[in-house]
């Protein structure tokens, strides 16, 4: 999931809106956001952000980075080791109930 999130965002930087039924139906970021701000780390940073929605969770551009670089560090440094259960939660953490 984090990895198409991260395509969908460089395609959507490369053209903006994919009009191609069979690339819509790949893409799984559904809601782009902002700058706005959104949550207590854009407000004590005093920084707005943009904020995503990837049913079922819902998370700022910094939490998705967060956990991009905590992939990529598993991959790298993980060897053989399960995925990261602080990951796991910290992602259900963002389960947005509404969507």
């Amino acid at each position: 999931m984090l990895i198409q999130a991260m395509s969908d965002l460089a395609n959507g930087a490369k053209h903006w809106k994919m009009t191609y039924p069979k690339e819509l139906e790949k893409q799984v970021v559904t809601k782009i956001e902002g700058p706005i701000i959104g949550d207590w780390l854009a407000v004590f940073d005093d920084k707005p952000m943009m904020y995503l929605t990837i049913p079922p969770y819902s998370l700022s551009i910094a939490e998705l980075s967060a956990f991009v670089v905590g992939y990529l560090q598993w991959i790298v440094e993980g060897d053989d080791q399960p995925f990261p259960d602080h990951l796991t939660r910290n992602l259900e953490a963002l389960r947005d109930t509404s969507v």
